[in-house]
């Protein structure tokens, strides 16, 4: 996976690409090329150091793989440093949303999708970087296959909430194809459909106004 940046865009200008992470293995006979970069998101931190947020299947598993994992890539002066936030093993991830809340917290939300066990939901879930570089995580809502298309906002109140996708009911697997909202409320996650109105809830983004009210954009389905 590659970055690219500029100090001025213009016409016909051209960036600077950084080499972020692809871990790479070469040996006699051959070797392994790893699988980085998938649902890339990038988001500035309070000193407007950039984070790169992705999905990648690392050495020695290489493309194809069975063990995925969702990761986050800074920089220490020029060099990139990738970072494991979570094993994915048996599961997969994406589209993932990451946020940077006014007091410097990081956290990314992300669609959690069942590799091995049909009968298990999809479902969303949220990562949290804690002060000691550790990262805590959460489910948000497991309750229906759901957490697509999620967008992570921190509200106001510097507390998290995410615009999402709810795709279908887990027993019955009955379409649902609703938006839904949830948002912290300092100790649990409150969730709620926001519109139910044909096939609504995919590419979300959420965001907070001056009065702390939710604003959704998001696309309508129509068949």
């Amino acid at each position: 996976m590659w970055s690219a940046r500029r100090a001025t865009w213009a016409v016909n200008s051209v960036a600077m690409e950084e080499h972020v992470d692809d871990y790479n293995t070469f040996g006699a006979g051959g070797g392994i090329q790893t699988d980085m970069g998938h649902y890339a998101k990038l988001v500035l931190d309070q000193n407007e150091q950039p984070l790169i947020f992705y999905v990648g299947t690392p050495s020695p598993f290489g493309v194809g793989g069975d063990q995925r994992s969702l990761r986050m890539a800074y920089k220490d002066g020029n060099a990139w440093v990738p970072e494991v936030i979570e094993d994915l093993i048996e599961w997969d991830a994406g589209p993932l949303s990451p946020a940077v809340a006014a007091d410097g917290t990081v956290a990314v939300a992300y669609f959690m999708k069942n590799e091995s066990d049909s009968d298990a939901p999809d479902y969303l879930r949220y990562a949290v970087r804690l002060s000691d570089g550790s990262w805590q995580f959460s489910v948000v809502d497991a309750s229906s296959n759901c957490g697509d298309f999620c967008s992570l906002v921190f509200d106001n109140n510097n507390q998290p909430a995410i615009a999402y996708y709810d795709i279908e009911a887990i027993t019955s697997y009955r379409p649902r194809k609703n938006l839904k909202l949830a948002r912290f409320n300092g100790s649990s996650w409150q969730t709620e459909t926001v519109s139910s109105n044909g096939d609504i809830g995919n590419y979300n983004t959420l965001w907070f106004d001056a009065d702390n009210v939710a604003h959704i954009c998001s696309y309508e389905f129509q068949q």
